[in-house]
């Protein structure tokens, strides 16, 4: 797997943690929903400072992007989303 595939799939599994469509984080990162869908494909190979606009959007860094086992940040940001929502319900 090379290193844009990886980010990639982080990129996607912490997308769909935090409960974002393609089209939501695009609009978060200010980018196109067919970028980032290259971006998750692994077909792009966005610069550092798009990579960090990626990052910044999802609550995460880029070097947890870069991460072999993504779950562990892929859990904290579910439970964080599943947080706000009940501190949103509990109003």
């Amino acid at each position: 797997m090379t290193i844009c595939e990886r980010f990639g799939r982080n990129v996607r599994a912490v997308r769909l943690a935090a409960g974002l469509s393609q089209e939501g984080l695009a609009d978060l990162c200010g980018s196109g929903r067919t970028y980032i869908s290259g971006i998750e494909r692994g077909a792009e190979n966005p610069t550092l400072s798009k990579s960090d606009d990626v990052a910044s959007a999802l609550g995460v860094t880029i070097c947890e992007l870069l991460l072999e086992n993504i779950q562990p940040v892929a859990e904290r940001v579910r439970a964080e989303r599943r947080a706000v929502a009940r501190a949103r319900r509990n109003r």
